[in-house]
């Protein structure tokens, strides 16, 4: 399965914190996030663990769409802090 959407992609570089994808120069439409979760929705803007954290990030710093398809539920009020949060970076 895996190998079966890297195909889809036009670049595949996991693990790779300075990646394309990381970069503002990197066109795209946006990004979506399946599964998040809360942990990865909750990346710091200055300490990128992931390239998946940097690259949203760099989604939202370039006013691009970014979908966060979070996996944990029923939410509590501590999720959704974070991602109140995680939307306060987009403005």
């Amino acid at each position: 399965m895996v190998e079966q959407v890297e195909a889809l992609a036009d670049t595949s570089t996991p693990g790779d914190i300075a990646a394309a994808i990381s970069s503002g120069s990197f066109r795209s439409s946006g990004m979506v996030v399946v599964p998040c979760s809360i942990k990865t929705s909750r990346g710091s803007r200055r300490h990128f663990q992931t390239i998946c954290v940097r690259a949203a990030d760099v989604t939202l710093k370039e006013r691009r769409r970014l979908v966060l398809l979070v996996r944990e539920t029923p939410m509590h009020l501590g999720h959704l802090k974070l991602l109140v949060q995680v939307l306060s970076w987009a403005r």
